[in-house]
């Protein structure tokens, strides 16, 4: 093609994609209120599916993010990672349906850092699904037994909260020395979990007083690689990452 001055020209085309025939899933997480020390189920729902070949029954696997302070699973078998207070949990399945339950996860509500927990989906693929499009509605917690007044929450945050101060050192060889505080009496427990959270070892279990503490790991039964350290106390969760270097 040429122009009015005579020079060749290269014509331009525009494609346009046809979003119809790309693979889409609505998915939603739900909005609930909950106790202090009750235990609360969160469904992770496949609400409807379009140009998804299901017969298959792919594999999906979701990432949910929460805030990991107010959350803690119970008899959940998922990898969990840690973001400062979120946590980000895992979640594999198969697709046997156009619309189901995806997943179903327990948690025990703590007190924690704040009055209620986003339920985030941060991400979800399907396997063999390219372009896949999700529509997806964020869910939350909100805990009911607290003090409110006003705009101000009372009593979901300790003046002196507890805390995990070191892992000496870390990576760690043979033994290291974990030092931390409480400020909160009751059934205190340290924690060795892998990365996809399922206990490996109790370092310390006991019916702890407020104070400081330095507790030693032995760590000769641990293979080298990551794990996870847990502080528990009655009503908080503390996670830090611990290597095993021998």
């Amino acid at each position: 093609m040429k122009d009015i001055h005579g020079n060749t020209t290269t014509a331009q085309q525009t494609v346009t994609v046809d979003d119809s025939r790309l693979p889409v899933v609505t998915i939603t997480l739900p909005k609930s209120e909950a106790n202090l020390d009750e235990t609360v189920s969160v469904p992770l729902t496949l609400v409807s599916s379009n140009q998804i070949d299901i017969s298959a029954q792919p594999t999906f696997t979701a990432r949910v993010r929460y805030n990991n302070t107010l959350l803690l699973p119970v008899g959940a078998s998922q990898s969990v990672t840690f973001d400062g207070n979120d946590a980000i949990m895992e979640i594999i399945g198969k697709i046997t349906q156009s619309a189901q339950i995806l997943a179903t996860v327990n948690f025990k509500v703590m007190l924690g850092n704040a009055d209620r927990t986003p339920l985030v989906l941060d991400t979800i693929t399907i396997e063999n699904q390219s372009g896949l499009r999700v529509n997806k509605t964020n869910g939350e917690i909100l805990i009911k037994d607290l003090c409110r007044s006003g705009d101000t929450v009372r009593l979901f945050k300790r003046v002196a909260p507890a805390t995990l101060v070191a892992i000496r050192p870390n990576p760690a060889g043979a033994s290291a020395d974990i030092d931390f505080v409480l400020s909160e009496s009751g059934c205190t427990s340290l924690t060795i979990t892998d990365l996809k959270g399922q206990p490996v070892l109790t370092v310390w279990e006991a019916d702890a007083t407020l104070g400081n503490y330095t507790q030693r790991l032995n760590s000769l039964g641990l293979s080298d690689g990551e794990y996870f350290l847990q502080l528990r106390t009655p009503n908080e969760l503390f996670t830090s990452k611990l290597i095993i270097r021998k």
